[in-house]
This record gives C-alpha cells, sequence and structure tokens, in this order.
C-alpha cells in the first residue's frame, strides 16, 4: 500500500470510527511518521495549469510530446514529474478500439538519408458538416517526414495527381522514386505517362499489402487522429485552410518521435548541412546486421584452426583490468573508452575491444579483432582461417579485411 493510500484509510478510521492516530496506524500497520509527513515540494499548480492548457490545445498529443513542447518554452521539470501530472491530472489519449491484426514477419525498408531520395503518396477520405464527401492526396518524403502536399478537393483524377507533382518538383526538385498503391488514379495512362517523361521510378505496392507504404499510411494515421477526427469541415475552402495550416505546423512545430523528437523541418536542415555523404540516419535504414561464417566456423574456431589459443574465460576477466599501456584500473566504470586486452600465448596479438554503448551492434557481434602485422606462418595461417570462414578477404593491397560488420558507408575494418 503507497503512503498515500495509507493517509487516506487513516483518516477514513478517524472520521468514521472515532479512533485516534495511534490506534488506527495499529489498525493498517503504518508509521505515524509517515501518515504526518507533509510534504515540501513546492506547489504544481501552474505547472498543472499550462499541462492542461497544452493537453486541451493538442488533445491528441502523449505526455512525452507535452513535455518536448514544454521543454522548449523553458520548463525545467522533468519527463517523470510531467508524467506525473498527467496521469494525476487524467490526460491519457484513450486509445480507439482496432480490429485484431494478424502478427507475422515485417521486412525493413531501406531509405537512403537524404531529401528526394523517396515520396510516397495517398489519399485520405473525409466529409464536411453537409456530408459532402472529399478526399485529401498526400505526399511525404520518407526520410525527412516532411508532408511536401496535402491537397483537399471533392475529385481528384490522375491528370490532376500529375498536375500536383508537377508543382511540386518544380518547387523542391525531382525524387529518384515514388511509392503508392494501385489505385485508379495512380495507374492511369496519365500517370504512367508522366512517370516517362519525367524519368520518375514509380512502384506500385502489392494489392492488399498497405504495410509497404508504411511512411504515408502513419501519416494518414496521424492526420486522422489529430485533424479530421478533432474537426468539423463546414466549407471546402475552410478545409483547405485548416489543412495546410495543420501541414505546416506538422513540419515545422510537432515533435516526430521517428527522428528522436525533432521536427521534420529541423531533420530536413540537419541532413542537408551534413552534405551528401551522410551516413544513414536512425529512422532511415535498419540497424547493421552482422554476417556468420558460412559453414558455421566461429572466431574461435578460425583461431584454433590456425594454431594460435583463444583466450578463456578466466583470462579475458583477468586481462580486462589491464589498459593498453600496462596502466591499472581500479575501476572498470572510471574508463569509457575502449579497453583493449591481449594474450601473449600467441605469436600475434589479439585485441579484443569493447563496443562503446554509443555504437549498435547486433547481438551476435560481441567484439572485433585487430592483429599487428608480422611474417610469422601461424599468422598467415589465421588469414586463411578467416577468409576459409568467410570472415575476410583479401584487398587489392594484400590486406586481410574483417567483414563481421559490414555496414553501409563505414569503412571496414582492418587487421592491421
Amino acid at each position: 500500500m503507497r503512503p498515500a493510500a495509507k493517509r487516506e484509510a487513516v483518516a477514513h478510521l478517524r472520521s468514521q470510527f472515532e479512533m485516534s492516530e495511534r490506534r488506527a496506524c495499529a489498525v493498517i500497520a503504518a508509521d505515524r511518521m509517515t501518515i504526518r509527513y507533509r510534504s515540501r515540494r513546492p506547489r504544481d499548480e501552474a505547472l498543472r495549469a499550462r499541462l492542461r492548457d497544452l493537453a486541451n490545445l493538442r488533445r491528441r498529443f502523449g505526455y512525452r510530446r507535452l513535455f518536448i513542447l514544454l521543454h522548449e518554452t523553458g520548463e525545467p521539470s522533468g519527463l517523470s514529474r510531467i508524467y506525473r501530472l498527467y496521469r494525476e491530472e487524467g490526460l491519457a489519449v484513450r486509445k480507439r478500439k482496432t480490429r485484431r491484426k494478424a502478427i507475422g514477419s515485417r521486412a525493413p525498408i531501406l531509405v537512403e538519408a537524404r531529401a528526394n531520395a523517396r515520396w510516397s503518396l495517398d489519399f485520405v477520405h473525409d466529409q464536411l458538416a453537409c456530408g459532402r464527401r472529399f478526399r485529401i492526396l498526400n505526399v511525404v518524403d520518407d526520410v525527412t517526414r516532411e508532408c511536401l502536399a496535402a491537397i483537399p478537393d471533392t475529385s481528384i483524377s490522375g491528370a490532376r495527381v500529375t498536375r500536383e507533382l508537377s508543382a511540386l518538383i518544380a518547387r523542391r526538385g525531382r525524387p529518384e522514386m515514388i511509392v503508392s498503391d494501385n489505385g485508379t488514379e495512380l495507374t492511369s495512362n496519365a500517370v504512367l505517362a508522366w512517370k516517362q517523361q519525367q524519368r520518375i521510378d514509380w512502384h506500385y505496392i502489392a494489392p492488399g499489402k498497405p504495410m509497404q507504404n508504411g511512411f504515408v499510411e502513419s501519416f494518414n494515421g496521424r492526420m486522422r487522429d489529430e485533424l479530421l477526427n478533432e474537426t468539423v469541415f463546414t466549407s471546402l475552402p475552410q478545409a483547405r485552410a485548416v489543412i495546410a495550416a495543420w501541414a505546416d505546423d506538422y513540419n515545422t512545430a510537432r515533435p516526430h518521435s521517428s527522428l528522436g523528437y525533432q521536427t521534420p523541418a529541423a531533420h530536413a536542415a540537419k541532413l542537408k548541412a551534413m552534405g551528401p555523404s551522410s551516413p544513414p540516419l536512425r529512422g532511415s535504414e535498419p540497424g547493421p546486421i552482422a554476417h556468420t561464417a558460412p559453414d558455421g566456423i566461429t572466431l574461435p574456431k578460425a583461431l584454433l584452426f590456425a594454431g594460435g589459443k583463444f583466450p578463456s574465460r578466466s583470462a579475458r576477466r583477468r586481462d580486462f583490468h589491464h589498459h593498453a599501456h600496462d596502466e591499472p584500473v581500479r575501476n572498470r566504470h572510471q574508463n569509457r573508452h575502449p579497453m583493449p586486452i591481449w594474450r601473449q600465448d600467441v605469436d600475434f596479438r589479439i585485441f579484443i575491444t569493447m563496443l562503446t554503448p554509443s555504437v549498435k551492434r547486433s547481438p551476435r557481434s560481441k567484439f572485433h579483432c585487430v592483429r599487428e602485422a608480422t611474417t610469422n606462418s601461424l599468422v598467415t595461417g589465421f588469414d586463411s582461417a578467416l577468409i576459409s570462414a568467410g570472415l575476410a578477404h583479401k584487398s587489392a593491397n594484400s590486406q586481410t579485411t574483417f567483414d563481421l560488420f559490414a555496414e553501409k558507408n563505414r569503412p571496414p575494418l582492418h587487421f592491421l
């Protein structure tokens, strides 16, 4: 039982049964100091009011996005305090019931980390207060997550789609690929002729597989949840104005969770500043997957095959406390840099480097190895073992390159 509940129980016993404080505390096994304690924490009324106003303004935002918005306005409170007030005020977003979905394997979608690498198109339907239905053509950049266009109208044909895309290309530039479903407007002769003329690779997803167009489908869900379900449109001009304002707010003010709670515009500016050689960022490419030996040969087996000795667990634990310059480390938490350890009982040194927490690796890839240059025949056998195991290959300059980590835009690790 929490202290607050104990205080309520003691107050109930004293009011209903006219018990003394000592007797009530004995009944519920509560400490009298706990019952008498009064918090010295400053009052949260001002912060509660700001949080309520912001939650009423952003009705479909959770506590994390509300915390980001409060933090941007100078609020020093931490996430845990905001969450406590958010929960006590009953501001939790009510989840709408959805149908049960089948659980299966999901393949990651590779996206190059630069703007205009790929656009996604899809339609969203809604209706006016009078019952007249209209559609919204949404265009999303899959990398920057920007809403490039949100065009509402009662009828959008294939020719209208090509005109809107041509105007968007004139403002922003041409994409390398466009992804869409197999709707009649997007498979019309006008669209097919336009994509051939523009020389754009247009990819149609498999029928009945909207998860293959996940970026714009996710955007559609946010638009439906935060705008369409919360707004009553009285006319088409009013719908155009409201949707355009929401799209601008989505790009410039709304924190995006898959971008590390940056806005899409800020993320696009960051990618532009990094230049064309920027590596794939979080959310634009899945984490690296380590290669395994095709015949099941592990690194210890390769070392044994080459005639070397792989250090045992006790030897690795003992050598862990020695730095590269034989300086003892009293506490392993004092040095956050990679700490190489080695074994002297073989003709070449094997450095097993601990990975820093900032480097994302597969659970298989626990370490990588580097050896010193030598002409010993044992080392030659070691190279041959790694090459035969599929863990290395000979480069043009006769260096043995370690292929355990095959990452895009990352220089390979070499056996020096």
